[in-house]
């Protein structure tokens, strides 16, 4: 069993006729189709989900991202930006699929997951 793991630049256009979305569709319909593929995996800058409005992101972006996790039955999706730690239930279509799922299963949606990120350490300046 194998994991495809997908690195996206989220400061990147999304639009479909863009290289990055171009190059997305093509490569995840290849892993769904590929036998030996059990995971497939996105990792991005941007959160598409956060628990707080404060810096969601509702962009065309983030829109076009949701539309190829469900298309292509992405299993997670690993982001970083935020300092804290968030994993959401299996999400399809911005909404959560299934409050009662307990494993991992694309055909339920998309866990995504919010890593912490570096922690500054301020010192003050003399």
């Amino acid at each position: 069993e194998t994991c495809t793991l997908f690195s996206l630049c989220s400061f990147c256009d999304m639009s479909n006729s863009s290289p990055q979305f171009r190059w997305l569709v093509e490569d995840l319909g290849a892993a769904g189709s590929n036998n030996d593929t059990h995971w497939i995996m996105v990792l991005g800058h941007d959160p598409i989900y956060r628990s707080t409005l404060y810096h969601q992101n509702f962009s065309t972006w983030r829109q076009q991202v949701e539309l190829l996790l469900d298309r292509y039955d992405v299993d997670f999706a690993v982001w970083s930006h935020d300092r804290w730690y968030e994993r959401t239930k299996p999400m399809r279509n911005f909404t959560v699929s299934d409050h009662r799922l307990s494993r991992l299963d694309s055909v339920n949606g998309t866990v995504h997951y919010t890593c912490v990120r570096e922690v500054f350490l301020y010192r003050p300046t003399t």
